[in-house]
């Protein structure tokens, strides 16, 4: 008799399958804290300072000097009409949302073209046009500044939202492209052969058919791409650095004063840039999850 069945010889069979189903639910609950153990502590680490960046964008001055860390005592929400009206954050906030739909709208038009005809058309060196994007990927966008900064200025676009817009579009490009390709590529060509042979022309193929099967794929884009555009500083802050021209990140960043900050107006001024990606995000997900799981299947 082995050791295992000695040890157990002399309890009842009860006891016996017991002993094994408390070691399986022992090892699962160790198995569920360290699953969720750090995923709850990450989820802290990102939730806690939003609460705290909230709380005190509805403190005085003095109070947030006084009492940092608690809730507020009386809810200033004056601090967010100062700040919208005061600080120019409502001219900030549509110099944002002018530079994302545009440029969004923009990439997603030229890099869903690109991407179609990547996926679709056999032309001589369409792999290497397809390499030459990917490529795009690998440069940071630190080391062309300075190439991008005298271009710009040569074609007199330098503090122009045109500059601004072709900066955006060229750096998101490659990216919008290489899935733009990957996502026609996983669709049958069957759908479009069909309505060929019913005399539908290239172009009604594309933006009847073609363009609206990638849907799912094109707002996953849009989602990153505006979120990006929404939060990136420093093309902005380069390009487009005029006051009437600033996007809310530089508007931000040009409320702190040198001597003295109102640190609750600041923190309102975040909370109106923050807002507009929360409720994105909350409204995407599901279908960014959805997408991303399709696009995974096909692929």
């Amino acid at each position: 008799m082995s050791s295992e069945a000695s040890r157990y010889a002399g309890l009842a069979p009860v006891a016996v399958a017991a002993v094994p189903r408390r070691r399986w639910n022992l090892w699962h609950r160790v198995n569920r804290v360290a699953v969720y153990g750090p995923l709850i502590f990450l989820t802290v680490l990102a939730v806690v300072p939003v609460i705290w960046m909230l709380f005190s964008s509805l403190k005085s001055l003095s109070e947030f000097y006084t009492n940092p860390w608690l809730w507020p005592r009386a809810w200033h929400w004056e601090n967010y009409t100062r700040v919208w009206m005061g600080a120019s954050f409502g001219l900030y906030f549509t110099n944002s949302m002018i530079m994302v739909t545009s440029s969004v709208s923009g990439m997603i038009i030229i890099g869903s073209l690109a991407g179609y005809a990547l996926a679709r058309y056999q032309f001589v060196g369409r792999d290497s046009v397809l390499y030459y994007f990917i490529s795009g990927q690998i440069i940071p966008g630190q080391v062309v500044l300075i190439p991008l900064f005298i271009i710009v200025r040569f074609l007199g676009l330098l503090n122009t939202r045109q500059g601004l817009f072709l900066i955006y579009l060229a750096a998101a490009m490659p990216f919008v492209v290489f899935m733009m390709q990957g996502y026609f590529k996983s669709i049958s060509r069957e759908i479009e052969e069909a309505a060929r042979m019913d005399g539908a022309s290239e172009l009604r193929i594309f933006w009847q058919i073609m363009f609206p099967l990638a849907r799912p794929g094109i707002g996953s884009l849009a989602v990153f791409q505006s979120l990006w555009i929404w939060n990136e500083f420093l093309f902005a802050l380069v390009f487009a650095n005029k006051p009437h021209l600033r996007t809310l990140p530089i508007g931000i960043v040009s409320t702190i004063g040198q001597y003295f900050t109102d640190y609750p107006a600041y923190f309102a001024g975040l909370s109106v840039a923050m807002l507009p990606s929360i409720i994105l995000y909350l409204i995407t997900a599901k279908y960014m999850l959805r997408s991303t799981i399709t696009g995974a299947v096909k692929g």
